[in-house]
This record gives C-alpha cells, sequence and structure tokens, in this order.
C-alpha cells in the first residue's frame, strides 16, 4: 500500500492530495536514463536510492543529518537527480519546454536552471494569468473595439476522507471577450492544444470536462486540487472517464452558465432596462457553449437554461415586459407567438436603442386601428429560439393575415394532445440511421452542404385556422409548422409520421427510415418560403425517384407534390406581401 493512503498520512496531512499512481512516475524516468539518484528526507532523517534499471538491484543508504547529499532538502523534501542516455533527442523540445508543458498551476515555487543562466521561473500564480498569457493575443478581431477579460469560478465542496472532513476546490477560469455586443461572449479555443485541466497544478487534459475540444468553445481552465476522485488515468494520457468525470463534467457546464446569469442580470440592470438585449445575449451564450458539450449532456446543459430568466413576455393590461425561465413558460396556462414584421422592426429598434418597447404600446401611439395585435400574453421572441413548444403546449388556433402579414398561435397548457404531429428523429434513431442519411443525401446531391445531422426534429402540429388569408391549408412558422386538419396535407403527414414512427420503434433497416426522412425534409423543403417554388418541386421529384415503391405506396406519395399542397395554399409572414403572387409555379 502506498504511504499516502496509510492512516499517519491521512491524519498529518488531510489536505494533500497526491496525483501519483502505481510508481508510473519513476517507471517512465527509466524511459531516458540508466542512472537515477532519488535523495528524500523527511523529519531530518534521509535516505538515497541509487537505481540502474528496472530490473537491476536498488542501493538504499540511510543518510544522517548533516550529510553534504541533504543540503537544501532539509527539513523535509526530495531530489530527484537523472543522466540522459546519449540516445535521448532533445533537438525537438528541450527539457525546459517539457518542464512548462506539464507544470501550469504549482503551488510552490518551481524554478528551471540551466548552465549559467539565471533561474526562470515555471507556471503560474492562477488559472486567470495562465488564460491571459495564453489567450492574450487570441482576440476575435484585429480591431481594438474587443478587450480580453477572464472571469473565474470557484466550488469548494466537503467530503469524507477516511474518517477526517477533507475539501476539494474547483477553479474554473474561462476567456471572454467584450466588445462589440453587451454581452461578454466566450472565446474560441485557438488551433494550438492548450492546458485545459489542471490536477494539484499538473497538465492533465487539453479538453474540458463535458466538451469536445475540436469544437471551439470555452477557452477555458480547471484546477482542481484536494480531490482523490477525479483521476487521470494510468498511463497519463488523459482522465478517467468514470462517475467522477461525468460529475466534474456537469460541474463545469453549470459554472458557464453562471456566466449566463451573471450577464442577463448585468444588462437587465443597466440603463433602459434591455431585456431584449439580455434575452439575445443569453441566446448567444447558449449557444457557445451548446457547440461544444458532449450529445450526451445536453439535455443536461438545456435544464441548467431553463432555470434562467432568458425569454420575454409581454402583457397587454398594463403594456410591460418582463423576463420568465423557460421553467415557468413550461407552466404558463395560455399565451400568444407572434411572426410579423412590425414584431420583427419593433425587436431591431429595442435592441439598438437599448430600451425595452412593448407592442401594445408601439401599436397604440403609432397605429391604434390595428387591435388585432393586443395578444396576451405574447412572447414576442419565441420565433428567435427554435424552441419546441410542443413539449408543454399545444396550439389551439391559427390566425394568419395577407393584409398585414402576420400569424399568431394561440398555445395552451398540455402536449398530449391530438394537435401535436411532432417527429423527432434524433432521439429515436442511432449513429447507423444517420450515417444512412448521408448516404441517401449524396444520392441526390454532390455534397453535404445542405445536410444538418442535427436538424431531425420536425416541429408539425395541426390546429384550426382563422383570418382573411383564404384557402390556406399550412403555414410556416419559425417555431414550426401548423396544418389544417382533413387536408391532404394533413393526411399525408399524419401517414408519413407514422410509418416514421413504426419503423424507427420496431428495429427496421436504417436505410428505409432515411428515406422516410428525406420525404420528410422534401415536403419541408416546399412549405419554407426561403427556397424557391422551382427549386422545391425538383427536389421533390428527385426524392419520389429515388424512394422505393413499396414506401411511395405505404404513403400513398404523389409524383407532384402539388398534389399534398398548391404553393398557393402555404402561408408565411416572413413572405413579402408583394412577392405573393410569385410563389405559386408552373410545372409542366
Amino acid at each position: 500500500m502506498s504511504f499516502y493512503d496509510s492512516a499517519r498520512f491521512l491524519t498529518e496531512h488531510r489536505d494533500f492530495s497526491p496525483i501519483s499512481r502505481f510508481g508510473i512516475g519513476i517507471l517512465t524516468c527509466f524511459m531516458v536514463s540508466d542512472d537515477i539518484e532519488v535523495v528524500t528526507c523527511r523529519e531530518s532523517k534521509g535516505h538515497r536510492l541509487k537505481m540502474t534499471s528496472v530490473h537491476a538491484s536498488y542501493a538504499l543508504r540511510e543518510l544522517g543529518h548533516g550529510d553534504p547529499k541533504l543540503v537544501g532538502l532539509e527539513p523535509h523534501g526530495t531530489r530527484v537527480l537523472l543522466r540522459l542516455r546519449d540516445s535521448v533527442d532533445l533537438s525537438r523540445r528541450s527539457v525546459e519546454d517539457i518542464v512548462r508543458y506539464w507544470i501550469i498551476l504549482p503551488e510552490c515555487t518551481v524554478e528551471y536552471v540551466e548552465d549559467i543562466k539565471a533561474p526562470t521561473r515555471v507556471g503560474f500564480d492562477s488559472g486567470a494569468s495562465a488564460l491571459e498569457h495564453f489567450y492574450g493575443t487570441n482576440s476575435p478581431s484585429d480591431s481594438s473595439d474587443w478587450s480580453l477579460e477572464v472571469v473565474v469560478k470557484r466550488l469548494v465542496e466537503t467530503s469524507e476522507v477516511a474518517g477526517f472532513s477533507a475539501k476539494a476546490s474547483y477553479d474554473l477560469a474561462f476567456v471572454v471577450f467584450r466588445g462589440l455586443h453587451l454581452e461578454r461572449v466566450f472565446a474560441r479555443v485557438p488551433a494550438k492544444p492548450l492546458p485545459a485541466v489542471c490536477i494539484e497544478g499538473i497538465r492533465v487534459a487539453d479538453s474540458l470536462p463535458g466538451f469536445e475540444g475540436e469544437k471551439g468553445y470555452p477557452a477555458a481552465l480547471l484546477s482542481v486540487r484536494g480531490s482523490r476522485k477525479f483521476r487521470t488515468t494510468v498511463s497519463r494520457s488523459g482522465l478517467e472517464r468514470d462517475d467522477e468525470y461525468e460529475r466534474v463534467a456537469k460541474l463545469c457546464i453549470g459554472l458557464l452558465y453562471e456566466h449566463i446569469q451573471d450577464e442577463v442580470s448585468r444588462i437587465v440592470a443597466s440603463a433602459g432596462s434591455p431585456l431584449s438585449q439580455a434575452a439575445s445575449a443569453s441566446r448567444v451564450l447558449r449557444n457557445q457553449i451548446h457547440s461544444g458539450v458532449r450529445k450526451e449532456l445536453k439535455k443536461y446543459a438545456w435544464r441548467l437554461f431553463n432555470e434562467i430568466p432568458s425569454i420575454v413576455i409581454e402583457r397587454a393590461g398594463d403594456a410591460t415586459r418582463t423576463m420568465l425561465r423557460w421553467e415557468e413558460v413550461h407552466v404558463l396556462p395560455e399565451f400568444w407567438t407572434l411572426e410579423a414584421r412590425i414584431l420583427d422592426l419593433l425587436g431591431t429598434i429595442s435592441r439598438d436603442i437599448g430600451r425595452e418597447l412593448s407592442l401594445c404600446e408601439f401599436i397604440s401611439r403609432l397605429a391604434p386601428q390595428l387591435e388585432h395585435f393586443h395578444y396576451s400574453p405574447l412572447l414576442p421572441d419565441a420565433d428567435l429560439w427554435g424552441y419546441n413548444f410542443g413539449e408543454t403546449h399545444h396550439p389551439e388556433c391559427v390566425e394568419c393575415s395577407r393584409r398585414h402579414q402576420y400569424s399568431a398561435v394561440r398555445w395552451v397548457l398540455g402536449s398530449g394532445h391530438a394537435s401535436n404531429l411532432i417527429l423527432d428523429l434524433e432521439d429515436l434513431c442511432g449513429e447507423d440511421y444517420f450515417d444512412a442519411t448521408k448516404r441517401a443525401y449524396r444520392a441526390i446531391s454532390t455534397d453535404l452542404r445542405g445536410y444538418d445531422d442535427q436538424f431531425h426534429q420536425f416541429s408539425v402540429f395541426a390546429a384550426p385556422m382563422h383570418g382573411d388569408a383564404e384557402g390556406i391549408e399550412a403555414v410556416h412558422a419559425t417555431i414550426g409548422i401548423f396544418l389544417l386538419p382533413d387536408r391532404p396535407i394533413h393526411r399525408f403527414w399524419m401517414r408519413l409520421r407514422d410509418e416514421a414512427l413504426s419503423t424507427a420503434r420496431t428495429g427496421q433497416s436504417p436505410e428505409r427510415l432515411a428515406d422516410l426522412y428525406l420525404v420528410a425534409e422534401s415536403l419541408r423543403d416546399w412549405l419554407r418560403p426561403s427556397r424557391t417554388g422551382t427549386a422545391a418541386y425538383d427536389r421533390w421529384m428527385r426524392i419520389w425517384a429515388q424512394t422505393p415503391d413499396q414506401i411511395r405506396r405505404s404513403l400513398d406519395m404523389p409524383r407532384s407534390v402539388k398534389d399534398v399542397v398548391e404553393r398557393t395554399g402555404i402561408f408565411c409572414a416572413r413572405a413579402f406581401w408583394r412577392d405573393w403572387g410569385k410563389l405559386s409555379v408552373e410545372v409542366e
């Protein structure tokens, strides 16, 4: 048993957490040396250990007080002397480079001495100073509008080890840039590998637990001290992927989300109380974190975000706006979402001038005749989030107007409603499905630039429709697609959705599910106003030709997508009204 694990050591040094494991450190010395001397002193009693190879006999000699070899070590300390083999190549990396690579945050003074040169300090006093050194020149722009800052979050935990209370500290320092926007955005990790995790000051990993380093965010350094559970692999090639690793990964995500909360609070408290700016800031920072979080931890990250006030709500009674947490939105009995150019412009104005303006106040002063815009309670920025309201609510009705170019949806609490026609293939399928989908996509496209393997959720709903837009069977909105019940497009989507769910749940071939996905995606493409009618129509034709006969028969899939829904039967508030007549397409 290691002396570190003895009752005596734990009693005398309960706050010390060793990083050594199985003698790997001394064993690696033999990779570069056949002449190793270890001199150690404890309580003024010293020992000298001489080793020439792993398999040779060791010479152990006791050293008395005042022995010349103990100079500089008494009353306690250790010196390891290695005489390098002539075959050791230091042309690519010097000894100093190697020492500086591993020693980042030493608790004691570490100096490098070479020949007659003056000693130089190794390591940094804190994670903040280390990041300032590593990232000081990594500005997002050459412009002087950006300035680098380092934010530090700290967590201290107390646990019981061998009957004694022990403390473990987790210091997370991360780089942010303050510049063109109110929020302090996370800095991107540069291409050069830099330390991301230190245990007792020693570099152990180049990516933060829970994050995929190649995704670019966040530029951070985690320093862990006093933990006996958070360990490296025996080979020191990385961190042990165990329960403690997952716990620390969640801890890091939580500390980063504290920064989002801090930024939201700071912006809301600024002059004009710009809630829309704060909401935009929370979205930007959330997206930065989510871009790097491992897939299996994204739902945990979402839960943390749901606890931060980040969504603006407006009530018509007092024409005021406040901010809610998403978990508060989840339990609202009802609310409205609205897509209209006037609302987009109002949001832009609010963000640009830094003063919150309510839609009711804006309309009452400039166009009081537009009474239909007095929806309450209203989530004015809902379309910016891409959030799936179908998880907690269902649409009771949809109002749309060609004259005023808007669409409004009234949402009512309750997710298990027949109007919820969502198809979420991300949660149902494995990697073999995504691989099959990419292969099928290549069959109709020369590249994958239009393919997104994270966009396999189809937010589709059925709801009655009202307004002056006659003949409308489908409303395309940023937050989802709304279908008029008992129309051809509604019936076709029901067949497609049921077929996809059945295929996924019964474990049928991923290729069949990939074919169904392409049909669903081409239908969504036809409904998307940003696509030209001809391009979307041609794509449907290519998908129809590629789809197996068995699937076409089960879906009753027509050769022409116009038999599912005419282009003129699609409404989108973001399609400019003057171009409405151009949405139809003539196809022979």
